[in-house]
């Protein structure tokens, strides 16, 4: 649906400008609606799909920097295991919304329209 493209892509910006605890429930936040974005909004759930896998590559390298310059390098593999979990997390949202969209292709192929449209 296009509305939970619409949803994901801009949680994913607003993600950007947020650090911390929020940051992380906005990235997990945004992969599910991203998920949930099969038919006409495709295109806006890979979309934030990725913006939320840059963010997440810039974010965990900084906090990398930032903790073994503030308190050692011991604080670097909890980090990075928090990075691999959200990449995870943005991988498990794509296949399943390849699949979801592949799957609702596959339903809609005797020419009939594929979406329903709500006015």
């Amino acid at each position: 649906m296009k509305r939970f493209g619409i949803a994901a892509i801009v949680i994913a910006i607003i993600s950007i400008f947020i650090s911390e605890i929020v940051w992380v429930y906005l990235m997990l936040m945004a992969a599910v609606l991203a998920a949930c974005s099969v038919g006409e909004g495709f295109v806006l759930g890979v979309t934030a799909l990725a913006t939320n896998s840059v963010n997440i590559l810039f974010m965990i390298l900084m906090l990398c920097i930032s903790g073994s310059a503030q308190k050692g390098i011991a604080d670097a593999p909890c980090t990075a295991a928090i990075g691999a979990i959200l990449l995870l997390s943005q991988s498990i949202a794509y296949v399943i919304l390849l699949k979801e969209n592949k799957k609702l292709q596959s339903i809609h192929t005797d020419g009939s329209v594929p979406y329903t449209i709500v006015e």
